[in-house]
């Protein structure tokens, strides 16, 4: 709700090296938001945006059907499932920031607070919060999801919700057997189990594939004309009305005499309207297939307007918008079309009008009208769509969807996606990893080579590996464990039998060059362990630490570069607090260390 976006106290930087990830927003001195005067609890900046300056990007793009699904897909991630803009979440993080500012309060409204004729207390700025915990955040949320909603770019079906043995959760740990459901309120559920996306996106290139044929897009060629005097009516539709002499292009027509619609218009009418005319004539010839008029269930005209327009096809009037009465050659529109509004396609449903479309020679002509000769823009910019309506996101179940029938049962960690589709209108993508099994309870690490000895042969360094072993009493299956620090791994399906060893090794090929091709190898890990010794943080699949500590160099010079590995001495005994401690570590009793296998566990040297 910040009054002051996107026209106002805002920086965007990015970082000018090759490891740039793209301009950042940053947002400052922003105090007209959360109950000001000038932003209510209903502050609606979302369906009426200010597109102007960093504004612009995002109005363009949400006028494309994946980009609107996308934006979808993050607000489902932050509005639902304790995601960070649920009520919950945002009343404990204000109250965790107004705390940490309280005291520093006093000396603020002392500096500041006068320049409204009193000086505040501390009572005011309590009051303030208050109203902000108790009344603000907790209704927000919903105010501004059904905001996103009405301006397209949150789908009306709903995502679907997961539940294990019929109770509500998103992911996290799931004992073996328990089984996984999905509910859905609205459409038909498909869903995967390897995290790709259950949905294929539309062949934009291709209108049929989302199911709405464009019959006229905003880029197509057009003929423009500002009367000066009477023109035959026939304009409004003749396929052989003469307008040889009219003005050609393609795009938007328009003027700017100031900021603001300038990319929006190909054809520039400034010269002949501003100052001189209200009333702008635009032509659009265009045929149609016969396989869209055969399928067509509504026909929808989106236009781009400021300030007025009445649309005809093949002659008959279809749409009007600020103008009422018999149109002459220089009529006006009768009110203004604020420059926000005009930046968005408005829909008009002409549904009733299909039966004006012909196969070949049809008129889409536009009466553009400006509330007066005077004003400093103009704005007319359409497109025609047969089908069904679009304001869906389109696109089809992948090839690895899967279709949901009821209750399923997870054998290992998985990474679940789903989507509802109802008609043509897919749902926010909602995903979740279940980590099933006692995986963080059974799995350990027991061996690290960290810096093999160099003989100066060129694979002397790959030999690195971490040994890991299940030292629980039943098979767990490893599917999305990971190293996320020290080295990179995420472990594929691997079933770990109990007291079984799995390895994961820097270079597969070196590794099994000395070692043999016996052992068992989950793959390879990315990047390198530290000669001088690191940190490495091992989770389950649901981001639970199973292991996060660092072993040193300094520890045994055996390890060091001498060949020998880092082993834990007692894997039944040592907990995984104690593998920061050199005592719960020794060198391995032989040369190359033991990868595969119990070490003898030998006195330490």
């Amino acid at each position: 709700g910040n009054w002051d976006w996107p026209w106002n106290n805002y920086w965007v930087g990015r970082d000018r090296t090759v490891d740039s990830t793209g301009f950042k927003f940053y947002c400052w001195d922003v105090e007209d938001i959360m109950l000001s005067s000038r932003s209510p609890l209903g502050m609606n900046i979302v369906t009426n945006p200010d597109a102007r300056e960093v504004g612009l990007p995002h109005m363009r793009l949400s006028q494309n059907p994946e980009y609107r699904l996308m934006f979808a897909d993050h607000l489902h991630r932050l509005f639902f499932n304790d995601g960070i803009l649920t009520p919950a979440a945002l009343v404990q993080r204000y109250a965790d920031l107004a705390s940490m500012v309280e005291k520093a309060i006093i000396p603020e409204s002392a500096r500041w607070g006068d320049q409204h004729g009193r000086l505040p207390t501390q009572d005011d700025w309590y009051a303030m919060r208050d109203r902000i915990l108790n009344t603000y955040l907790p209704q927000r949320s919903s105010i501004v999801l059904e905001q996103f909603r009405s301006a397209g770019l949150y789908p009306s079906t709903d995502a679907p919700a997961f539940y294990v043995d019929g109770t509500y959760q998103h992911g996290g740990h799931m004992a073996q057997g328990k089984s996984l459901s999905m509910q859905d309120t609205n459409g038909t559920v498909w869903y995967t189990l390897d995290s790709s996306d259950p949905r294929v996106p539309a062949d934009l290139g291709s209108p049929e594939a989302v199911g709405s044929p464009l019959l006229v897009a905003e880029d197509a060629a057009k003929r423009v004309l500002v009367p000066t005097g009477p023109v035959d009516d026939g304009w409004r539709g003749g396929a052989d009305f003469d307008d040889s002499g009219w003005t050609s292009g393609a795009g938007g027509i328009g003027y700017e005499v100031s900021t603001g619609y300038e990319q929006l218009f190909d054809i520039d009418v400034q010269s002949q309207m501003y100052g001189r005319a209200t009333s702008c004539f635009i032509r659009i010839p265009f045929d149609v297939a016969i396989e869209s008029v055969a399928r067509a269930d509504s026909l929808l005209l989106k236009v781009r307007y400021d300030d007025g327009f009445i649309a005809y096809i093949n002659g008959t009037e279809v749409a009007r918008a600020n103008f009422t009465g018999q149109p002459g050659w220089n009529s006006s529109a009768s009110a203004q079309h604020s420059d926000i509004d005009a930046l968005n396609l408005e829909t008009f449903d002409i549904t009733s009008q299909i039966k004006q479309l012909r196969l070949d020679g049809n008129i889409l002509a536009i009466h553009g009208l400006n509330e007066s000769r005077t004003s400093s823009d103009f704005l007319i910019s359409v497109t025609l769509v047969a089908g069904q309506d679009d304001s869906g996101s389109g696109g089809s179940a992948s090839a690895g969807a899967i279709r949901y029938a009821g209750p399923i049962t997870l054998t290992q960690s998985r990474c679940v996606k789903a989507r509802a589709v109802a008609g043509s209108t897919w749902s926010a993508l909602n995903e979740a990893t279940f980590a099933v099994g006692p995986v963080a309870e059974n799995l350990r690490i027991s061996e690290i080579m960290y810096h093999p000895i160099d003989t100066g042969r060129p694979d002397d360094p790959n030999v690195e590996f971490i040994e890991l072993t299940n030292i629980g009493g039943e098979t767990v299956n490893l599917n999305l464990v990971r190293f996320t620090d020290g080295v990179d791994f995420t472990f594929p399906d691997v079933e770990l039998a109990p007291g079984g060893f799995v390895l994961v090794v820097r270079d597969a090929s070196a590794f099994q060059a000395r070692y043999g091709t016996d052992l068992s190898i989950a793959g390879q890990y990315g990047g390198s362990l530290n000669n001088a010794g690191e940190r490495l943080v091992l989770q389950d699949a649901a981001g639970d630490v199973i292991h996060d500590f660092r072993f040193r160099d300094d520890w045994y010079d055996l390890t060091d570069g001498l060949s020998y590995s880092l082993t834990i001495r007692d894997l039944a005994t040592a907990g995984t607090g104690a593998y920061d401690n050199r005592d719960a570590w020794q060198p391995s009793t032989d040369a190359g260390g033991s990868p595969g296998l119990p070490d003898g566990n030998a006195p330490v040297p």
